[in-house]
């Protein structure tokens, strides 16, 4: 993070902007209302020859307190939440200006008085942010209209150009999706919903990632969070802390630059305090994090940061569309949770419980499986192969027993584990994960669950041909009813990714425990590190999978074999 402008070039209250292309960003300030287009200036930015820009309402008078903009294809929208000339009065309006103007004095070209609309708010926590999403991404990924209460239709909303705005209101955190009729003042509202947080600053769409990012300023510690479209609606994926290196500042504007330069992006805040006479600040985002989060259709959040992945997940409970899953966490530290209950209703994530183990706790935790014949039992599997088998009756979990698998070779770190009944015997099928050039080993034998014993041990080897680098090739196992060995392989090559997943069928087990390989790659998961996959019915026709995504915390999907 550095500072990006000159000392005092625009003293307080900037507060919103948005970028033209990579080397134009527009920028408002309000007492006065205020338009800059800002250009490169080495690593700042400056005001160009027409410096600041005053605008007013559509009559020519007022003084619009311009708190957010946004360029668009209609022209250069702007949210303001009262007339400063008559200050003490909520008026949330969106005004439009044209760009291509030099004019020292600007009018409006069009407005839409939002106040009747939106809840009642006191003057100074109204509209503070706005953005931009265009028909062609909310069409692609099925975004929901509220008022018709089916997939978003543009064609529903006369004139209303080739995208909807979206407005955040500061009062309550709420983002609201609107049509604005760009041939005259209507609008209609399309959909709302929670922005990550109690306020809201400013909203930037980054067609990129696909991604709604809601920034927060110093009474949330300056958090960020983004938003993506799953199951129709606009939710939070993930929430960040501001970078390490900048103050708890006023940040009331967010941008975030269009093109990638050496794998990264630049961000611009804006803080509305000046603080030691400068507004602008400059840090970069990762590219890579934005190809990530384009990966992300169809998966459900369940926790962020480090200690909230899903290293193993077992199916509960399963009604029609309602699923209830066991996961557990490869968490090491007193105080880190091992394990948890969740419920997926027709896809969506809903209730998530902790789940609290009592005595020992558990170190990397890496699999886990219902046992065949003992209701409400479990085994998990930790990655140096020590085995937890308990009992669990909603959030209470009661350890029954522990054990050791047989051992393996010399650097083995299990990350699978899983339980068939063949012709009446119990046989266990664990997995070391391999790493690169060395291959996974796939161990089977006969269990004793009552006395933790194992019969004869049986072994094959066994290596993916995608992802092709920094690549465990066994991150979890599942053996179907037929007795098929379902397994996924992923890339991990650091907290931070960018990962790669692929499931494949690897072969079978047979009447005597012995594997058979015939493998067939069944599906490719970019943007994530799966480490978890259970059938979802006994045909397995469909998969439940879990993600430990590291520093971008953990998700699950259910989809198709």
């Amino acid at each position: 993070m550095v500072v990006a402008d000159g000392s005092n070039v625009f003293g307080t209250n900037l507060s919103g902007l948005s970028f033209e292309g990579q080397d134009v960003l527009w920028a408002v300030k309000n007492g006065p209302s205020t338009l800059y287009r800002l250009i490169r200036d080495g690593a700042n930015w400056r005001p160009d020859g027409v410096g600041a820009r005053t605008l007013n309402y559509r009559n020519g008078q007022g003084d619009p307190d311009a708190e957010a903009v946004v360029r668009t294809p209609d022209g250069l929208l702007v949210a303001t939440e009262r007339d400063g000339d008559d200050s003490g009065s909520s008026l949330l309006k969106v005004l439009r200006y044209d760009p291509k103007s030099t004019a020292k004095s600007q009018n409006a070209s069009a407005e839409w008085d939002l106040t009747r609309d939106l809840p009642a708010v006191d003057d100074n926590s109204g509209l503070e942010a706005i953005s931009w999403v265009p028909d062609s991404f909310l069409t692609a990924k099925g975004f929901r209209d509220e008022r018709t209460k089916a997939v978003y239709n543009p064609a529903s909303y006369a004139n209303h150009g080739t995208g909807l705005y979206f407005v955040g209101l500061e009062d309550n955190g709420t983002v609201y999706a609107y049509a604005l009729n760009q041939s005259g003042s209507t609008f209609t509202r399309v959909a709302s919903f929670a922005g990550g947080f109690g306020s809201i600053m400013d909203l930037e769409f980054d067609p990129a990632s696909g991604l709604l990012w809601s920034t927060c300023d110093n009474s949330c510690q300056g958090r960020s969070a983004t938003l993506a479209i799953t199951a129709g609606k606009f939710a939070v994926s993930a929430t960040y802390n501001r970078p390490t290196q900048m103050p708890n500042l006023n940040n009331e504007g967010f941008a975030i630059a269009p093109t990638c330069t050496s794998g990264r992006k630049q961000v611009v805040w804006a803080d509305d305090d000046n603080t030691n006479s400068h507004a602008l600040r400059t840090g970069t985002l990762s590219c890579a994090a934005a190809a990530k989060a384009q990966a992300d259709d169809g998966w459900q959040q369940i926790g962020a940061g480090m200690t909230s992945g899903v290293s193993g997940i077992a199916v509960l409970r399963r009604s029609d569309d309602v699923v209830d899953a066991l996961v557990v966490r490869d968490n090491k530290k007193p105080g880190e949770n091992r394990a948890i209950r969740v419920r997926i209703d027709y896809g969506e994530v809903g209730k998530v419980d902790a789940i609290e183990w009592p005595g020992e706790l558990p170190v990397d935790l890496e699999a886990v499986e219902p046992v065949p014949g003992r209701s409400g039992e479990y085994i998990a599997l930790a990655s140096a192969g020590k085995g937890f088998r308990f009992q669990l009756e909603g959030t209470q979990l009661k350890v029954l027993a522990t054990f050791q698998v047989p051992a393996g070779l010399a650097g083995d770190n299990y990350e699978s584990f899983a339980l068939k009944t063949v012709r009446d015997h119990l046989y266990a099928v664990w997995a070391d994960r391999g790493q690169d050039a060395r291959s996974s080993t796939i161990y089977s034998a006969r269990l004793d669950v009552a006395s933790s014993t194992f019969g004869k041990v049986r072994t094959v080897t066994f290596r993916v041909p995608y992802p092709a680098t920094d690549v465990r090739h066994i991150s979890d196992l599942e053996i179907t009813a037929d007795n098929r060995i379902l397994i996924t392989a992923a890339s991990d090559p650091g907290d931070d990714g960018p990962f790669d997943s692929a499931a494949y069928v690897a072969g079978k087990l047979g009447k005597d425990g012995a594997i058979t390989l015939a493998t067939r790659e069944f599906g490719r998961y970019p943007g994530h590190k799966i480490e978890a996959l259970t059938c979802l019915s006994r045909s397995c026709d469909r998969i439940l999978y879990g993600t430990d995504d590291e520093a971008a915390g953990g998700a699950v999907r259910i989809g198709k074999f």
